[in-house]
């Protein structure tokens, strides 16, 4: 059955295909695929996915099959969780000085801590120039 994203509830288990792109955020509870997440992340190249695995390979703030989404990213007991609903506060570098920083909202965290250890650091995949990120609009 199909359904438009906008009929997607917190907590509801949707069927992606290897090759697909990702509708709505969540965690892949079942098998591994090849899928397109560029809607969520920014990245154009299909990205491997295995149980289990989102964003943070190393973190994770739930399990959709124990506790209902709704309640994981509401929860902001977790510092981490809290931090990345009000990441433009805490983005260093570029990011912090960028004048699209309320559109793109520092971009894909988990990229910049892969890439330099540091997860508050600029984007290493944003393609803006310096003189991009200062222009006044």
């Amino acid at each position: 059955m199909e359904i438009p994203v906008s009929q997607v509830s917190p907590g509801e288990i949707v069927v992606v295909r290897s090759g697909e792109i990702v509708p709505v955020d969540g965690i892949l509870i079942q098998g591994e695929a090849l899928i397109d997440v560029h809607i969520l992340t920014g990245e154009f190249v299909p990205v491997e996915k295995v149980v289990g695995d989102q964003f943070w390979r190393h973190h994770s703030f739930g399990n959709i099959r124990k506790r209902p989404f709704s309640e994981i990213w509401t929860d902001t007991s977790e510092p981490l969780m809290q931090r990345l609903k009000e990441k433009k506060k805490y983005v260093t570098g570029r990011c912090a000085t960028c004048q699209w920083l309320d559109i793109c909202g520092g971009n894909f965290r988990v990229r910049a801590e892969a890439a330099t250890g540091d997860l508050w650091a600029p984007d290493p995949a944003c393609y803006l120039t310096d003189e991009e990120i200062s222009e006044t609009i």
